[in-house]
């Protein structure tokens, strides 16, 4: 891929870095646990699955999927502990009554569970391909990369530290999704030719690149070599863990689904016509990609979310606030319990959804200099223009300066 080189992260996952942008796609302190904290901690996932016969989730910006793939294994997570309870409470009352059915280990998830349909929005396409064979380090001496951007270097511990579980066989779940769907056709064919470049070869996992192998020699194949390779497929699949196998039935069973979309997002949500439960907003940082962080943008969400749904970004930047609030939302903060502090914002239409408001020094901030929003009426403008329209409305504008705004203030926020 072009203008993308691969890192291992803290947490032993790997995270991105695009020249192009000269950003990253990933904390440095962990792809995985930034997922996590960030994202599905405020997500609320229980609360939807106990509210709704499908949890719709719009994911923009998948990059190689991190928040997919951990609201995947939150729902997991969350269903196996509904099994637990219901094997629980089978089990104390069998005696009593002999008419009650044993609920058995292979039936994970059923028809009774909520259903989950993500759809996941990214404009590269070989992004979304690689997402599901890059592998997770358990033991990786992470200051040893060479990396040409000192900037990320600099954060990397000597030791990987991860709090959180990850299921190999959502990887293979996703894969399947992936190979299944006719958006990627032609880049498969091209695929073997990218399996060569040694800048990511030492970062897919070994197993599940070989069976994409085994897939596409089945799909793409001459009609003479096709059964052979269907049958290695078969062979192959026969022996993958029991679980990988028992995570893709309960997948399987519980019409749990993820459609990638490759388009530039403001085309997607303009014209999306379904409201979504959680929206995901994981763009590059504000001054890297400001069409993502318009007013103009944010109106459009406000559209799409659910009157009960939460829209979640890692941005506390206050004009990403600002235009939170003038396009309808209420706004709050999400809680880093791990940090021990605030690192992300969220925006709801039901005020009832915010655990922890805005500070008066954080809406001081939104009142300033600081809280001028970019925008994009039309939705199609270029980032350097949209820039430069905000720094002329800043240089102009008669508003405080955001230091001050501060002493106004008690508590400091930045843009992450």
């Amino acid at each position: 891929m072009e203008n993308v080189y691969p890192f291992v992260t803290n947490d032993g996952s790997v995270g991105l870095y695009n020249t192009e942008y000269d950003d990253i796609y990933h904390s440095v302190k962990g792809a995985y646990s930034e997922a996590w904290d960030k994202f599905i901690s405020s997500a609320e996932l229980d609360y939807y699955l106990s509210t709704c016969n499908c949890v719709r989730v719009l994911d923009l910006c998948y990059g190689i999927g991190y928040n997919s793939k951990s609201l995947l294994q939150k729902y997991f997570d969350s269903q196996k502990k509904i099994l637990k309870n219901k094997k629980n409470f089978f089990k104390k009352n069998k005696n009593q009554n002999n008419s009650i059915d044993t609920i058995h280990s292979d039936n994970i998830l059923n028809k009774n569970f909520s259903k989950l349909s993500v759809e996941a929005v990214e404009n590269d396409k070989n992004l979304v391909i690689y997402s599901p064979i890059f592998k997770n380090f358990k033991n990786y001496n992470i200051a040893s990369q060479e990396l040409s951007n000192k900037e990320i270097k600099k954060y990397l511990a000597k030791k990987i530290k991860n709090n959180y579980k990850f299921e190999n066989f959502i990887n293979l779940f996703i894969l399947l999704k992936i190979i299944n769907s006719d958006e990627f056709k032609d880049e498969f064919k091209n695929l073997k030719n990218n399996f060569q470049d040694k800048d990511f070869t030492g970062y897919f996992d070994t197993n599940l690149c070989r069976y994409m192998r085994f897939l596409l020699a089945d799909r793409y194949a001459p009609a003479s070599v096709g059964p052979l390779a269907a049958f290695v497929h078969n062979i192959y699949y026969h022996y993958i863990s029991t679980c990988y196998k028992k995570g893709l039935k309960a997948f399987n069973d519980a019409d749990v689904d993820i459609k990638f979309n490759i388009c530039d997002a403001r085309e997607f949500v303009k014209n999306a016509n379904r409201t979504y439960n959680l929206i995901f907003l994981d763009a590059f940082t504000t001054n890297k990609c400001p069409c993502l962080w318009t007013y103009d943008f944010f109106k459009e969400l406000f559209r799409l979310l659910d009157d009960n749904g939460r829209l979640i970004t890692y941005s506390n930047a206050a004009h990403v606030r600002n235009a939170m609030m003038m396009a309808g939302f209420y706004v709050g903060k999400i809680y880093n319990k791990n940090e021990n502090k605030f690192t992300g914002t969220i925006a709801v239409k039901n005020k009832s959804f915010i655990k922890y408001p805005l500070s008066e020094a954080d809406l001081s901030l939104v009142r300033s200099k600081a809280g001028i929003v970019y925008r994009d009426e039309n939705l199609d403008a270029e980032n350097d223009a949209i820039l430069l329209e905000r720094e002329n409305n800043v240089k102009n504008s008669s508003l405080l300066t955001s230091s001050q705004a501060l002493k106004h203030g008690t508590e400091v926020t930045a843009d992450v």
